[in-house]
């Protein structure tokens, strides 16, 4: 099954991507590869980030591997 999440948090709104990304553990909406690693999916910005307005030194990108240990399933130390 595929399909798209659509919600909004703040980017550095830590506690809520964890709980977005525990809610997607938690009902297998996140797939994995033959090998059993989950695929390190993207987390879309609104177009002001992708656009470069809040400075060059903004990273506009987050992934599932900066929260998770794809190989494991494990949270990272914050």
């Amino acid at each position: 099954m595929e399909g798209v999440s659509c919600y909004y948090l703040s980017y550095d709104d830590i506690v809520g991507h964890e709980r977005v990304i525990q809610y997607f553990l938690d009902n297998n909406m996140i797939s994995r590869t033959k090998t059993g690693r989950l695929y390190n999916i993207s987390f879309k910005l609104d177009q002001q980030t992708s656009a470069g307005e809040y400075g060059t030194g903004f990273k506009a990108a987050i992934k599932l591997e900066d929260f998770i240990d794809l190989n494991t399933g494990k949270w990272l130390e914050t």
